[in-house]
Parts: structure tokens; sequence; C-alpha cells
């Protein structure tokens, strides 16, 4: 027997708190009903429509958590809330109308909603919580409003069909793991306004071409874009000053990129795994390389490590098969021995502003196939290039004014 009148619904205090009857199928809600309570139809998974009145004004915690069967949902005008997990696991829930008058989505409240494949977004929705549209396989629009001023970690993740979005101005961070997994998203345009993309932000969307980031971006999180296979090209402001750990790792497609002017530091691995990319050019203003950040980076054919460089791990450039050509602004980069563990030949520049050679500086360099010091060099110490056992050709300016007796020991190959 089909069970669907009011008989079946508990109500306390003009709040639906109940059901006394799990097999449920119908549901009437009366009109003294003002909120519908915790967990009210969780588990009703024989549920498939609900006539929600219009004087109620939230929907809370669990409300129709596990309503297996329920299709379709239409919420009156005057709902201002929609409660932590309300619909989570409504795994048959193809459509759900929501009220102009809503005010907050709560974390996880359509998460796992499969079969959902489009919700309109009213304008004046401030907040969408952690996971409230996570698992959505379905879904393949998010329109968000103007009025959206936050959203959770993992809001739209793992999202399968998603394949656009446009964050609003008013947003200022975009979440960690916000889009990460969705796979199908080819299109996403960042409003300016936003100031930081969270780490995992768009981690794994396989799908993703071109990202342009506006100016008022000034940090990006550990590995924001990592995994974006597709990714090609990233246009990013000029004022951004970090890029976090990992941040574009895996980014198999990335060839080109320019990197803002005002950044100062790279975190560790940020493009480790970008096989393609060819073409980096190092902004004077950096100051500090993570750990191993350019690992893997096999096209990789030149690089400038410029004048204010200052921390930088010795394994840099681990995996760069191609690194060639080599020019060094910072004296830094001889004494941590960046230069001594890339693993290939290696035509290297030294720049006027390094001053002079430290001694031992690039001993032992086996690898070190050529060195170029430009006028304003002073002066090259003792053992800076002992036992290059490589080293064909040296390039010393009028302005060394001292070389020590040793500082070529042992490069047998040399030509001055």
């Amino acid at each position: 027997m089909e069970l669907y009148n009011t008989e079946n619904l508990i109500i306390t205090n003009n709040v639906l708190i109940g059901v006394r009857n799990k097999n449920i199928e119908r549901a009437e809600i009366p009109d003294i009903v003002e909120r519908i309570g915790k967990g009210a139809f969780k588990g009703c998974r024989k549920l498939a429509s609900v006539s929600i009145p219009a004087g109620v004004s939230a929907i809370e915690r669990d409300a129709f958590m596990g309503c297996e069967g329920l299709c379709s949902i239409e919420l009156p005008e005057g709902i201002t809330e929609i409660g932590d997990g309300a619909f989570i696991d409504c795994i048959s829930l193809e459509s759900a109308v929501l009220p102009k008058t809503l005010v907050k989505i709560g974390n996880s409240s359509f998460k796992g909603c499969k079969k959902l494949a489009r919700i309109e977004l009213p304008e004046g929705l401030c907040s969408i919580g952690v996971g409230a549209f996570m698992n959505c396989d379905s879904l393949a629009t998010a329109e968000l409003p103007e009025s959206l001023t936050h959203m959770g970690a993992h809001c739209f993740s793992n999202n399968l069909s998603l394949c656009s979005v446009r964050i609003p101005e008013g947003i200022k961070e975009i979440a960690e793991n916000a889009f990460s997994g969705c796979e199908a998203l080819t299109n996403v345009e960042i409003s300016e306004g936003v100031t930081e993309i969270g780490g995992g932000a768009f981690k794994g969307c396989k799908s993703l071409k071109s990202v342009s980031l506006p100016e008022s971006v000034d940090r990006m999180g550990d590995s924001a874009f990592y995994g974006c296979e597709a990714l090609e090209t990233v246009e990013m402001p000029k004022d951004m000053s970090y890029l976090g750990y990992s941040a574009f790792g895996g980014c198999v497609s990335l060839s080109t990129l320019r990197l803002p002017y005002g950044i100062r530091r790279i975190g560790a691995q940020t493009f480790s795994g970008c096989a393609l990319l060819d073409d980096v050019v190092l902004p004077p203003s950096i100051s500090e390389i993570g750990y191993r950040a350019f690992e893997g980076c096999k096209n990789l054919s030149a690089i400038t490590l410029t004048e204010h460089l200052r921390e930088f791990d010795d394994e840099i450039f681990v995996g760069c098969e191609n690194l060639y050509f080599v020019r060094v602004d910072t004296r830094y980069a001889l004494s941590a021995n960046v230069i001594c563990t890339i693993p290939y030949p290696v035509d290297l520049t030294i720049g006027a502003g390094v001053g002079y050679i430290e001694r031992g500086a690039l001993s032992r360099h086996g690898n070190l196939y050529k060195v170029r010091l430009e006028q304003g060099i002073t002066a090259i110490s003792a053992k800076a290039f002992a036992y290059c056992i490589n080293l064909c050709k040296a390039e010393i300016p009028e302005s060394v004014v001292s070389i020590a007796e040793d500082a070529f020991e042992g490069c047998d190959k040399l030509e001055v």
C-alpha cells in the first residue's frame, strides 16, 4: 500500500522531526510546518515525491539524507538555508528548484546526487559549503551568482560532467580542491577580485587547456593545477608573488610560461613533470626556488638564475635532460652547487653581477663543457674550476685581474 498521508509525519512545535514508517513513498507536508527538522526523512529510500508548503523557512541537517528514490524537489520561497547533508546521497535526484530567498547551502548538502544534471543557484545566495555538490556526476554547468562570497573546500569536486564555470568577483579565494577531479572541465572564467587560488583548486582537471588569471590574484596554493594534463597556456598576473608546492606538477602539455614580474618564491616541485616546458623566464624579483622545482622538465634547454636569488635546493633541475645553456647572475647559485648537480653537458655564462668566482665554486663538475665570464668579473679563486674534466673552453674577460694558480687544475681538455 502506498503511504503518503500526513498521519505518517511526526510534527512537534511546528517542526517536522520524523516519520513513523520509513517505507513512505509520498509526503504532503501540512501548512503548519515551519521547519523540516534534522534527519526528518533520513533513510526513507522509497520516498519519490514530497510537497513542501510555503511557510517552511529551513531544511535542517540530513533532512532527506539517503532518500534514494527522490527524483525532484522544489523548495518554496521563504527558505533561507539548506542544512548540512540535507540531500546527501539522493542518488535519483535529477532536478532541484531553489528559492530566490536562499542565502546558504550547507556542507555536503547535495553530495553524491549522481543524477543531478542542472541546478540554478539564485541571485542572493552568499555561501556554498564544504563538499556541497561533490560527486554530482551529471552536473554539467554551475552558474555561480554574483552575490556569492564564500565557497567551501571540495564544493564541486569530482563532478565528472562539469564543463564550464565562472567565478564571480565576490569570491576572494577559490577554496582548496573546489573543482578538483572535474575531468570534463574545459572553460574556467575567473573574475577580477579573486586574490588566491587555493591548494588543489583545479587539480586533476584533465581537459582544461588554458587559464587566464586576473591581475587581482596574488597567491597560488599547493597543487592548484596539478595533473591538468591538457593545460597548454597560463596567463599569470604581473604582481603575483607566490607559487605553491607542485602548483603545475604533471602538466605534461604546458610548453611556455611567463612568470609574473613580482613573484618572489617558486615552491618545491612547482613544475615537476612538465615534460614539454621549454621556455621559462625567471623574473629578477625571484629570491627562492624550492626543491626539484623543475624536475623532469625534459625539454627545458635554457635558464637564467637571476641576481636576487638567495635560496634554492641543489636538485632543482633533476631530470632536465636537455638543459644546456645556463646563465648565472647570482653568486649564491655557485656556492649552493646548483650548477654542479645538473648531470648533463652545460654551457655556462656567469654574469658580471657575480663579481668573482669563489674558491671551489664549480670544482669537479664533470659535465661542465664551456664557461663564459662576462666583463665585470674580477677574480677566479683557488680550485674554482678544478677537475672539471670535460671543460673544453673558458672565455675570460679583461676585467679579471686575478686567477689562482690552481683555479683550473685538472682541466686537461681546456682551451683558454
